[in-house]
């Protein structure tokens, strides 16, 4: 919704839901695909569950810029559990 009060998290969760289902079909790029977040505030009442549905494919996250998509919450958690996120080093 994006309005700062109505919880949002089982909205992004359907969206990278939706994204792992385009790349299992072949849909999205190797590479994964991007989590466009439009101008807004959006609110997490919990953290979106990384092993309810693991995020198992490369998604970047990109928003409208700092201050005008802001997320959120009202409880204390590093970024790797709001969002769980596994890196791969750079290639040498």
């Amino acid at each position: 919704v994006g309005d700062g009060i109505t919880p949002d998290e089982t909205a992004f969760r359907s969206a990278i839901e939706q994204m792992t289902a385009d790349y299992d079909k072949g849909i999205l790029p190797s590479w994964g695909g991007v989590l466009e977040i439009p101008p807004g505030t959006y609110y997490f009442s919990a953290a979106i569950d990384p092993y309810g549905a693991p995020i198992t494919i490369p998604i970047r996250v990109k928003g409208a810029g700092i201050g005008i998509t802001v997320l959120e919450c009202d409880f204390i958690v590093p970024a790797s559990v709001f969002f769980s996120f596994s890196m791969k080093s750079p290639a040498a």
